[in-house]
């Protein structure tokens, strides 16, 4: 496969990306998204998305990409945070 940016490269960026957008507004894909969540496995993501479990964690699909706004993810461990 054919990376339009080397390691290098997409670390530059990454780093870029993290000046110019709002922490909540940084995308992150499915691994990120499963550790910030908390998840042993990153696949419980998919099976959520394709079970329409948990409705409430809205994802960005790029082609067959599929990405999760950090805001988004930080609003859903908050949505399911009980207080005692």
């Amino acid at each position: 496969m054919d990376h339009v940016f080397g390691r290098h490269q997409e670390s530059q960026l990454s780093t870029l990306l993290e000046r110019v957008l709002p922490d909540d507004e940084l995308l992150v894909p499915d691994k990120v998204a499963a550790s910030i969540l908390g998840l042993d496995n990153p696949k419980t993501l998919a099976n959520w998305r394709s079970q329409r479990r948990n409705t409430d964690l809205e994802f960005i699909r790029i082609g067959r990409n599929v990405r999760y706004r950090v805001g988004t993810l930080r609003a859903f461990l908050k949505s399911k945070t009980i207080k005692g």
